[in-house]
């Protein structure tokens, strides 16, 4: 989609919403189009409104934490998810988000703690297995690392991110043939 028409699509939410201004489906439509833009301060103006009108609408909880997560403001973040997961204790993207806040303050017991809890509710995402081997990977447990790393391929064997990265751990575990091989094959994936 052209910036025209994500502008124009913009306008017409804009005036959708002055219409009818409790129709939140409306504010999630627009905050995505300003995230699309990369308009970060625009997505946090609409979420916020969002939640003065809804203060329980989870998505909207997630969104703000991952805005503050972006800028930093760990704490911020943090507060977005503990009031989202009182909403809704069912949802692991509430629990994956919080291990990345633990990860960043290189706290690894909690981070893992909430990525298990992520696990528990969907153990089909590959990402949170590349989140924990990154976890271990941080602390040079390599063996470990490889482990979720070999998980999150079993789920999704084109994932980059874990064809790189365990390319890494495999290095540094001095296995060299499957590095290399590892590498090679993120490479093929990307073009």
């Amino acid at each position: 989609m052209s910036r025209e028409e994500i502008n124009n699509q913009i306008n017409e939410l804009v005036l959708a919403m002055a219409k009818d201004p409790q129709n939140v489906e409306n504010y999630h439509k627009l905050s995505e189009l300003y995230l699309q833009i990369e308009d970060y301060d625009r997505v946090m103006s609409v979420l916020e409104s969002l939640l003065t009108i809804k203060p329980d609408d989870v998505q909207a909880l997630v969104g703000m934490g991952t805005m503050w997560f972006y800028e930093k403001d760990f704490r911020k973040s943090l507060s977005y998810y503990n009031r989202a997961l009182e909403i809704n204790p069912k949802n692991f993207l509430i629990y994956y988000n919080m291990g990345n806040v633990f990860a960043e303050w290189k706290n690894f017991p909690k981070a893992l703690f909430y990525y298990n809890r992520a696990i528990d509710l969907n153990s089909t995402n590959p990402e949170i297995y590349n989140a924990i081997a990154l976890l271990y990977q941080d602390n040079e447990d390599y063996i470990e690392s490889k482990a979720y790393y070999e998980k999150a391929l079993s789920l999704d064997p084109e994932n980059l991110t874990a064809l790189i990265d365990m390319g890494n751990v495999c290095f540094k575990l001095f296995d060299y043939e499957t590095a290399l091989e590892l590498i090679q094959k993120s490479f093929c994936f990307k073009s």
